[in-house]
């Protein structure tokens, strides 16, 4: 009997060592692992107008996160479509070293908001979108749903080396992978139509007409650069003196360049272009009829605002100067009634089209 019970001390013993032996293994192997794996980083990119929601937005990240991961809020994205964004993300994460960077739009209906998130994957070079609703006013409990969906994506497979499943999980899909490759810098044509005033200078009186441009386009994240052609019909002017009538018609034709610097929805910038003004004189009447042509050069220069109404579409104002190169004058009965030799300030409201 008393062999018998140190024999089961001694094989209670032998279980006391072999638990230990595999409870210093199992720590072993985690350290191991945790030393292996490569540190999380998520860069939280902003747009012009979201940099306060980028910053809720890590916050809440650096809460689902924990210890897992670190969170920094990186450079306002300036990129004027989705290509130019991705490409923008993708120098951030190479610049920043970090292995996914997210950023967020949002198209705002009267009932709820339709919440874009956008992931850059820095490994595997791919884009992913993730489509959220939420009431637009529970701002806390979009950024919880937003945080959630980034660590979904870190903890998903696309974020491994392996090539990625043939179908993610809804609502997560994957754009083409071509997305990201596509050129910041692009041209594109453009053309514009709208409404044209000049304001009086002496004896001209108001003028106004419709105005319309033809042209091309460089656009890059920040800035546009454009060449353009462009036509004016303008108000016909009717003066009548002792009988005499002197009817002036007036057909402008320009040729230009302008740089743009774009912010998001908003662009500024200013142009100059070469115009000539082709006028057509009748003189109807006892003191000599007939008719004349004149052509008058002229310089001018304009700054131009433009806010974008919806892809592809600007409303544009223009206010400049023209400078006439030549003095070109009408008169009446020996009385001068106009003058085409003066600075002539006019302006311009018009959309814009160009494709993206």
């Amino acid at each position: 009997m008393h062999e018998h019970d140190r024999l089961r001390q001694i094989r209670h013993g032998r279980g006391r060592s072999l638990r230990r032996f595999a409870l210093a293994v199992a720590s072993l192997l985690w350290a191991g692992f945790a030393i292996a794996a490569p540190p999380v980083r998520v860069l939280v990119l902003a747009g012009v107008s979201d940099q306060a929601a980028a910053a809720s937005l890590a916050e809440a990240l650096r809460i689902q996160l924990g210890a897992q991961g670190s969170v920094s809020v990186g450079d306002v994205l300036m990129g004027s479509n989705l290509s130019a964004r991705v490409h923008e993300a993708t120098a951030a994460l190479n610049r920043m070293d970090a292995s996914l960077a997210v950023w967020v739009e949002q198209e705002a209906s009267s009932e709820e908001a339709e919440i874009l998130l956008f992931a850059v994957l820095r490994e595997p070079g791919r884009t992913l979108v993730a489509t959220l609703h939420a009431p637009p006013e529970d701002r806390a409990a979009i950024e919880r749903m937003l945080a959630v969906k980034v660590v979904e994506i870190l903890h998903g497979p696309l974020m491994a080396l392996a090539p990625p499943p043939p179908a993610p999980s809804p609502p997560l899909r994957c754009l083409a992978p071509a997305v990201p490759t596509l050129p910041a810098r692009h041209h594109t044509w453009l053309a514009s139509l709208g409404l044209w005033g000049a304001l009086p200078t002496a004896g001209t009186g108001i003028r106004e007409g419709l105005l319309g441009e033809l042209g091309w386009r460089l656009v890059t994240p920040a800035w546009a650069v454009e060449t353009f052609a462009a036509g004016r019909l303008v108000s016909t002017a009717v003066i009548d003196d002792s009988g005499t009538q002197l009817t002036v018609g007036e057909t402008d034709f320009a040729v230009g360049a302008r740089v743009l610097r774009v912010w998001a929805r908003f662009s500024l910038g200013a142009g100059a272009q070469a115009e000539g003004w082709l006028l057509r004189a009748d003189t109807s009447g006892a003191d000599a009829p007939g008719t004349s042509w004149h052509m008058v050069p002229a310089l001018s220069g304009r700054f131009d605002a433009r806010v974008r109404i919806r892809a592809g579409v600007e409303a544009r104002i223009a206010a400049g100067a023209a400078l006439p190169l030549r003095d070109v004058s009408f008169a009446v009965g020996g009385r001068e009634f106009l003058d085409y030799g003066h600075v002539r300030p006019m302006a311009d409201l018009s959309l814009v089209f160009s494709p993206r």
